[in-house]
């Protein structure tokens, strides 16, 4: 008796919302007949019926726009050649696995994005672009934190809280902890049959990015530290008195720091967004507005691309690419004014 008089709200419901449409008509009535015998509250799947907003089995919440796409795969290509064309240039090889990789999996995920354009109720377009468009910035996170250690060795670590080698060690581990966090949540919200399933999935992914918003947040107030330190003369631990002195950054170092700080602000800014995103659920507002992915997902990425393309490592730190092993030596200074010799 219940499910009779749900059905017949429902329909009134429906006939104000579609105005007799029979096609409607007819989605109103079977929704009804199919759920009569398993839902325990057949309200709800006919609700999903009258009102098509929320489920009208587009997994996106809407269509993705087919010329953003385009742009956006365009953008990631360019920046993500120009940076294997540098890695061989200038022989940074661990720029391939770190902003080359984060570089294609964009590509892959606005790939994605431009098939459900095509195709917005196929789910596996959406699959691929919510997994590799969340994993991919893991990748020059990890860039991030190799390019830091080495600035502490040139300017001296007695300015830096930890050692060189310290940094690859504790925001790496962080970085592939949340990078497999992300792996495993999307593994779970792909193969989830029901909203439950996927909703464990997102909040293992949320996880993942959580993890990696403290690193990154962590990470650059030990950089501003790093910077004041050196700058006004204030190291760590005590020194001779010659050495307690203001200090002037040397300029392509500095340089360096700039594109840090720029890239650091645009990364966190997308984990931001993904946060608030995955916490509003599958269904929520955010992940259902086109406009905030482009801008705050899609276009933060490519700025912070780019700007490692600008301030390459191989080009404003010395010897960058070969001495990965070597990060507890501390130059002098007289060895900062040294150009880089680019290899070919």
């Amino acid at each position: 008796m219940s499910f009779l008089c749900g059905c017949y709200s429902e329909l009134e419901h429906g006939a104000k919302i579609y105005n007799g449409s029979w096609v409607q008509w007819f989605l109103v009535i079977s929704s009804c007949t199919r759920t009569s015998h398993n839902a325990t509250n057949p309200t709800d799947a006919i609700l999903a019926a009258t009102r098509p907003e929320q489920g009208d089995g587009n997994p996106f919440n809407y269509t993705p726009t087919g010329w953003i796409c385009i742009l956006f795969i365009v953008l990631f290509s360019l920046t993500t050649v120009f940076h294997i064309i540098q890695a061989f240039r200038l022989k940074v090889w661990y720029m391939l696995p770190t902003l080359a990789l984060c570089g294609l999996a964009e590509i892959i995920g606005w790939g994605g994005r431009f098939w459900g354009h095509k195709n917005p109720y196929n789910r596996n377009p959406f699959l691929i672009q919510i997994c590799t468009t969340i994993m991919a910035p893991s990748f020059m996170t990890a860039a991030m934190f190799l390019i830091l250690p080495r600035i502490v060795g040139e300017l001296g670590q007695h300015y830096s809280r930890m050692s060189p080698r310290l940094y690859p060690i504790i925001f790496l581990t962080a970085d592939v902890g949340a990078l497999v966090l992300q792996a495993v949540g999307g593994g779970v919200a792909s193969s989830a049959i029901t909203l439950d399933g996927a909703n464990r999935g997102g909040n293992i992914m949320l996880s993942g990015i959580v993890i990696q918003l403290a690193a990154v947040a962590l990470f650059d107030l030990l950089s501003i530290e790093f910077v004041v330190r050196y700058t006004f003369g204030r190291p760590t631990r005590m020194l001779p008195e010659k050495h307690e002195k203001k200090r002037q950054i040397p300029e392509r170092v500095g340089l360096m720091l700039v594109g840090l700080a720029i890239a650091s602000v645009f990364i966190l800014v997308r984990s931001i967004y993904r946060t608030i995103e995955l916490t509003d659920g599958w269904n929520g507002r955010v992940i259902s507005t086109e406009k905030w992915f482009n801008w705050f997902d899609g276009g933060a990425i490519v700025v912070a691309m780019v700007t490692f393309n600008v301030f390459h490592p191989g080009l404003l730190i010395k010897n960058y690419g070969n001495n990965l092993l070597n990060l507890n030596q501390t130059p002098t200074n007289d060895s900062l004014d040294q150009k880089p010799s680019a290899q070919v």
